[in-house]
């Protein structure tokens, strides 16, 4: 295998100056090095990883830690979100690692990542409320970003969505089309990110005198919340307006309940559902086209990327916190209540 010194010798410079220019310091020159790369590429260099965290004080590598066990981040194709995430890193010689996190393993992996200094930053992913993990990776001085955000939390990074909005703005439309009972389709409100959108619906409807508000829970997330639509839209009571704030998979259970039933959609059921764009599923391919508020999760990838890059940086993570609006698009799943 290839050493710093064979590339040295070969291109006649010291072997610190090639550790500094494999490293990318500023005071190499750019066509120095494109010339060291150029021959460590050749001869099939490989650097070792704890030599250059010595010298650089970095590693190059980010974790992602990955909590929840049915998860649309692990889609592994280029165009998801793991893999627009990776492609921004790569932009600046970063890699990522991705490590599943049982639910039960509680706060130990999170910290041993932290204290081991393998990783120069670590992302985690749907917070909770109160989220023990922020509280953990900021005792032990971690560098950390949060995709997503606990509002109980502050002074880290984020990059989240406007959850309350979103949602509100799904029940501001509902309620104009005369709808009066809506239900919101959950599968774990202790989600920062489902606790935000029920906050935001209810408090749009509770402005309404005429409206009220039913919030279903899918615990199992069983065939895509179909047991649940199923039985809430068999009462007599049943709402006329459903949001499903999980996102299009439980909107293929409300569909299948509905036509079940003999409900048409939208003249007997109105449904919107949040869209995160993931490659899996398109809305607008539904029958009839699918209701939205949308933000697609992807854009979170040049802000995560970023912010790693700025807390690597020693840049201030308070400084680091953004929050995208999200947009209600209008297709042919909803219509006014008659």
């Amino acid at each position: 295998m290839a050493t710093l010194q064979d590339i040295a010798d070969e291109l006649g410079l010291s072997r610190a100056t090639v550790s500094r220019a494999l490293n990318d310091f500023p005071e190499v020159s750019d066509k120095t090095k494109q010339k060291v790369r150029a021959v460590a590429k050749r001869l099939g260099y490989r650097p070792n990883l704890h030599a250059r965290k010595l010298i650089t004080g970095r590693s190059g590598i980010v974790a992602l830690l990955v909590q929840e066990e049915k998860n649309s981040l692990l889609d592994l194709s280029t165009d998801s979100f793991l893999g627009r995430l990776t492609h921004e890193l790569t932009r600046h010689n970063l890699d990522l690692v991705v490590r599943l996190i049982a639910p039960g393993e509680r706060t130990d992996p999170y910290k041993r990542f932290a204290t081991r200094n393998f990783v120069d930053c670590i992302i985690i992913n749907a917070p909770h409320v109160d989220d023990y993990r922020i509280e953990a990776l900021e005792e032990v001085g971690a560098k950390f970003v949060v995709h997503g955000r606990d509002i109980r939390h502050q002074g880290y990074a984020y990059y989240d969505i406007d959850n309350f909005g979103g949602a509100r703005q799904a029940a501001d439309y509902l309620c104009d089309l005369g709808h009066e009972r809506l239900a919101i389709l959950l599968s774990d409100t202790n989600l920062a990110f489902a606790s935000s959108r029920l906050d935001g619906f209810k408090t749009e409807i509770e402005k309404r005198t005429h409206c009220n508000c039913e919030l279903l829970i899918d615990d199992h997330q069983s065939h895509f919340s179909y047991t649940v639509a199923k039985r809430a839209l068999s009462r007599k009571d049943r709402p006329t307006a459903i949001y499903c704030g999980n996102g299009l998979f439980q909107a293929i259970g409300v569909y299948r309940a509905a036509r079940e039933l003999g409900l048409a959609i939208p003249d007997d059921l109105s449904v919107i559902a949040h869209d995160d764009a993931i490659s899996q599923g398109q809305t607008e391919e539904f029958s009839p086209p699918l209701t939205v508020t949308r933000r697609p999760i992807n854009d979170a990838c040049l802000h995560l990327a970023r912010m790693v890059i700025d807390l690597i940086e020693d840049n201030s993570a308070a400084q680091m916190q953004r929050v995208d609006s999200v947009e209600l698009i209008v297709r042919g799943s909803t219509t006014r209540k008659l």
